[in-house]
């Protein structure tokens, strides 16, 4: 699943935050991230729930990779001053329409610093300007404020409310807002 005999991508956002091409070798790191935070997530993430008794930590990347239906190469750990502290990724990449969606988690610990969104605009503008891609959507749980404010904030639309779009461990659904945003509105915002 992950070739890590290829170079790894390291996308700099700023002289705090990198964003760092997920190899197994990550998977103790993450792992303990999503230990740490497992109430919090198990929340609004469903792929929390298969992390649990998970005897090789080097298991998690795939069984997370896997549970969450992402995109092996281009899923980043988010990397604030040196440490581990949450991961973005795209799912869903659709190649003929040249449009994914972007999925992402941040420990609670590190919210209200500006850490995320300046994680996403950095991917989205790698996503625009080196995958081609056209469309990026951000699906966010109705409820999850953390999370649903970072594509407000960016300036993406909301596009709607995609019903029972999740479900969850416990076998129940959350619907999701679904916010896009097009590479002509980001180049708009972006060169402001």
């Amino acid at each position: 699943m992950f070739n890590n005999n290829e170079e790894v991508l390291v996308i700099k956002v700023d002289e705090d935050i990198e964003l760092k091409q997920v190899e197994q070798s990550d998977a103790p790191e993450l792992y303990s991230l999503i230990d740490q935070n497992r109430a919090y997530f198990s929340r609004w993430l469903p792929f929390v729930h298969y992390t649990v008794g998970v005897e090789n930590h080097e298991e998690v990347v795939i069984t997370m990779v896997n549970v969450a239906n992402l995109m092996p190469k281009y899923v980043f750990a988010i990397k604030y001053q040196g440490e581990y502290v949450g991961l973005l990724a795209f799912r869903n990449f659709d190649e003929i329409n040249r449009k994914a969606d972007l999925n992402f988690w941040l420990s609670k610990l590190y919210h209200k610093r500006g850490i995320m969104f300046r994680s996403v605009l950095a991917l989205m503008d790698y996503a625009y300007y080196n995958m081609d891609v056209n469309k990026i959507s951000i699906k966010s749980p109705i409820g999850n404020y953390a999370s649903s404010n970072i594509p407000r904030r960016i300036g993406f639309q909301l596009e709607g409310i995609e019903r029972a779009g999740e479900r969850m461990a416990d076998e129940s659904y959350i619907d999701l807002e679904v916010y896009g945003m097009l590479r002509d509105e980001y180049e708009k915002i972006r060169f402001q």
